[in-house]
């Protein structure tokens, strides 16, 4: 079933007790997840990583925007905002699974999409090589806001397939806060919780 999991910086991402964020603030206001990553969703989340399957992925994208209707509607969101992929990895998997999910629920809820507000300048390594810590910093000075004086104001919603520290999600509400964004909300399918939270996991977007 769908779950609605609210995010502010004073709480924990969800209600699960998650060893990884459970000390941690952060930025974005707010963010919807399908469900769990130790469900069903951990073969959806691993095939569209993994396969070049864009139909597929547009698909489960337009899904979840008819199960969130009634909520996404309720956020005032003024454009949609995909989580960048460097360009060598975007090169090597051959799409970005976020950005055809964020298309798909652009469609679904007639909002702009905006795949090119946010650039990954910096190609950062894959989380299970390095701390948590060490992530969110590299992650922060991967990722950069572009044209910035169209983010003044704008209510954002930010989507990616999976959450699991919540520093990547993180690293790009700060971008976009500070080109000016009003605020961040964050939409993935699936949310690692407990063990599923642990760097390397699962394969990083």
């Amino acid at each position: 079933m769908p779950s609605l999991c609210r995010t502010l910086p004073t709480s924990k991402p969800n209600s699960v007790d998650c060893h990884i964020c459970h000390d941690e603030d952060y930025v974005f206001s707010q963010a919807i997840a399908w469900g769990s990553y130790d469900s069903a969703l951990r073969s959806i989340v691993l095939r569209i990583k993994e396969q070049r399957n864009e139909s597929l992925t547009h698909h489960i994208g337009l899904h979840f925007a008819g199960q969130f209707r009634q909520q996404l509607d309720t956020l005032s969101i003024d454009a949609i905002v995909p989580v960048p992929l460097h360009w060598t990895r975007r090169l090597w998997r051959g799409y970005n699974q976020a950005e055809v999910l964020a298309r798909a629920i652009a469609r679904h809820l007639h909002k702009p999409y905006r795949s090119h507000w946010l650039w990954r300048r910096l190609q950062t390594p894959l989380q299970a090589s390095v701390t948590p810590t060490q992530r969110r910093k590299n992650l922060r000075q991967a990722m950069t806001a572009r044209l910035p004086k169209r983010f003044q104001g704008q209510h954002v919603l930010l989507v990616d397939d999976v959450m699991t520290t919540g520093a990547t999600a993180d690293a790009c509400t700060r971008a976009l806060l500070n080109a000016g964004a009003g605020s961040v909300k964050v939409a993935i399918l699936a949310r690692a919780t407990g063990e599923t939270a642990t760097p390397g996991a699962f394969p990083s977007s």
